[in-house]
């Protein structure tokens, strides 16, 4: 396994219709509705009246690992990848510039509005390949780790 994942910057040679630029700004904005685009993501990006995100990341690399993971039928040979994988995932998830990307909206030129994860991030986000308390495959925004701080806000199941 590799030390980090290969994250590519979206091109507007992927797909015309995923991707928009303006003259005299080196950066791509990609499309809320692109062909990559996730429900939570696009739901954000409608509440803050973006309709691009600029200078995104993309990894079909890591999308393939994920969804080989999920599919590893040996639960400790699946557990053992995953581990993996979430320490390969350590440095560029808590990295601004690799997991965080700029909103914006666009009219003549790019008007920033906020910020959103990476598509790469929303992929891992929403994809079902970590194990819950009883094994079962889940997309980790559906799990939450017992602590005892969390353990005081949230009910006991």
């Amino acid at each position: 396994m590799a030390d980090t994942p290969r994250l590519t910057r979206v091109r507007e040679v992927y797909y015309p219709v995923d991707t928009k630029t303006y003259p005299g700004d080196p950066r791509v904005g990609l499309a809320r509705d692109c062909r990559w685009s996730v429900t939570d993501r696009w739901a954000q990006m409608m509440l803050k009246g973006a309709g691009h995100s600029l200078d995104d990341l993309t990894s079909s690399d890591l999308v393939s690992v994920v969804t080989n993971i999920a599919a590893e039928k040996d639960a400790d040979e699946r557990r053992r990848r995953t581990a993996a994988l979430l320490r390969t995932l350590t440095a560029p998830l808590t990295s601004s510039d690799q997991a965080v990307v700029p909103l914006a909206k666009g009219h003549y030129k790019w008007n920033v509005v906020g910020e959103t994860a990476a598509i790469w991030v929303w992929q891992l986000r929403e994809t079902s390949w970590l194990e819950d308390s009883q094994g079962r495959l889940r997309p980790p925004t559906d799990l939450t780790l017992r602590t005892v701080n969390g353990l005081e806000v949230l009910p006991v199941v």
